[in-house]
């Protein structure tokens, strides 16, 4: 059993402290009120019941960052700080969001920009950008780079393959492991988890697939950095280059 207090409440979201950790859920049941401290577990009768979406050492974004985030993306857990972090810093850079940024996020993590990139964003939309009144809407091809210039030093990937999508999430410092994963039109999803150095990138791959895909895989990645090294079911099994 874990105990925590209630540091935030969002609609039927909240934010517990407990110990070191922040955790999100989103409740089912009733809602405790900010200041209150609960208990959580997975058995026992309790008003309080939600389903665990976050659990963090660090001190996380505002709440309503996290629900946004997860509204546009249904994802949990390390993925979801990350977007929640990158957003959290445009909010920041930018002020308010523009009213057309979540339906425009949800089209990229969708769908995602081609390989390599067919338009680079100018130095004009990141000015505009950094404008409180800004309102032009970047096209899907140049909104990674519109969503990444602003939210360093973190920040995700969305790349349309052939027959799959990419999605790569991240910390832009050296040494720190980020992950990525690759859904298929078949609906097979592979998870990565990796390391960049230099323009140098290592993955371990966390599940199975073919060979086909792997260099398919690979040479996407080929396109992004100059050294791309795949391992599979740990580091200690051998790289695949």
């Amino acid at each position: 059993m874990i105990g925590g207090w209630v540091l935030e409440v969002y609609k039927d979201w909240i934010k517990v402290r407990t110990n070191n950790m922040e955790r999100v859920l989103k409740m089912t049941g009733d809602i405790p009120q900010r200041g209150w401290y609960i208990r959580l577990t997975k058995r026992g009768e309790s008003p309080f019941k939600g389903e665990e979406i976050l659990v963090s050492e660090g001190v996380t974004p505002p709440l309503w960052i996290i629900v946004e985030a997860w509204k546009v993306t249904r994802i949990k857990g390390e993925k979801l700080e990350i977007v929640s972090r990158a957003i959290d810093q445009i909010s920041k850079k930018i002020g308010k969001l523009p009213n057309w940024f979540n339906r425009v996020l949800k089209d990229y993590y969708r769908k995602g920009e081609s390989f390599p990139r067919r338009k680079v964003v100018t130095s004009k939309v990141v000015a505009d950008a950094l404008n409180r009144e800004q309102t032009k809407l970047p096209e899907r091809e140049s909104f990674g780079d519109w969503f990444n210039t602003l939210s360093h030093p973190y920040g995700f990937r969305v790349y349309r393959g052939k027959g799959f999508i990419l999605r790569i999430f991240f910390e832009k410092r050296e040494g720190v492991e980020f992950q990525a994963e690759a859904i298929f039109q078949s609906g097979k999803r592979v998870d990565f988890k990796g390391f960049l150095s230099d323009n140098r990138i290592t993955l371990k791959l966390e599940g199975d697939l073919e060979d086909r895909h792997l260099e398919n895989l690979r040479g996407r990645f080929l396109k992004l950095f100059k050294e791309v090294f795949v391992t599979r079911g740990g580091f200690e099994s051998g790289v695949y280059a």
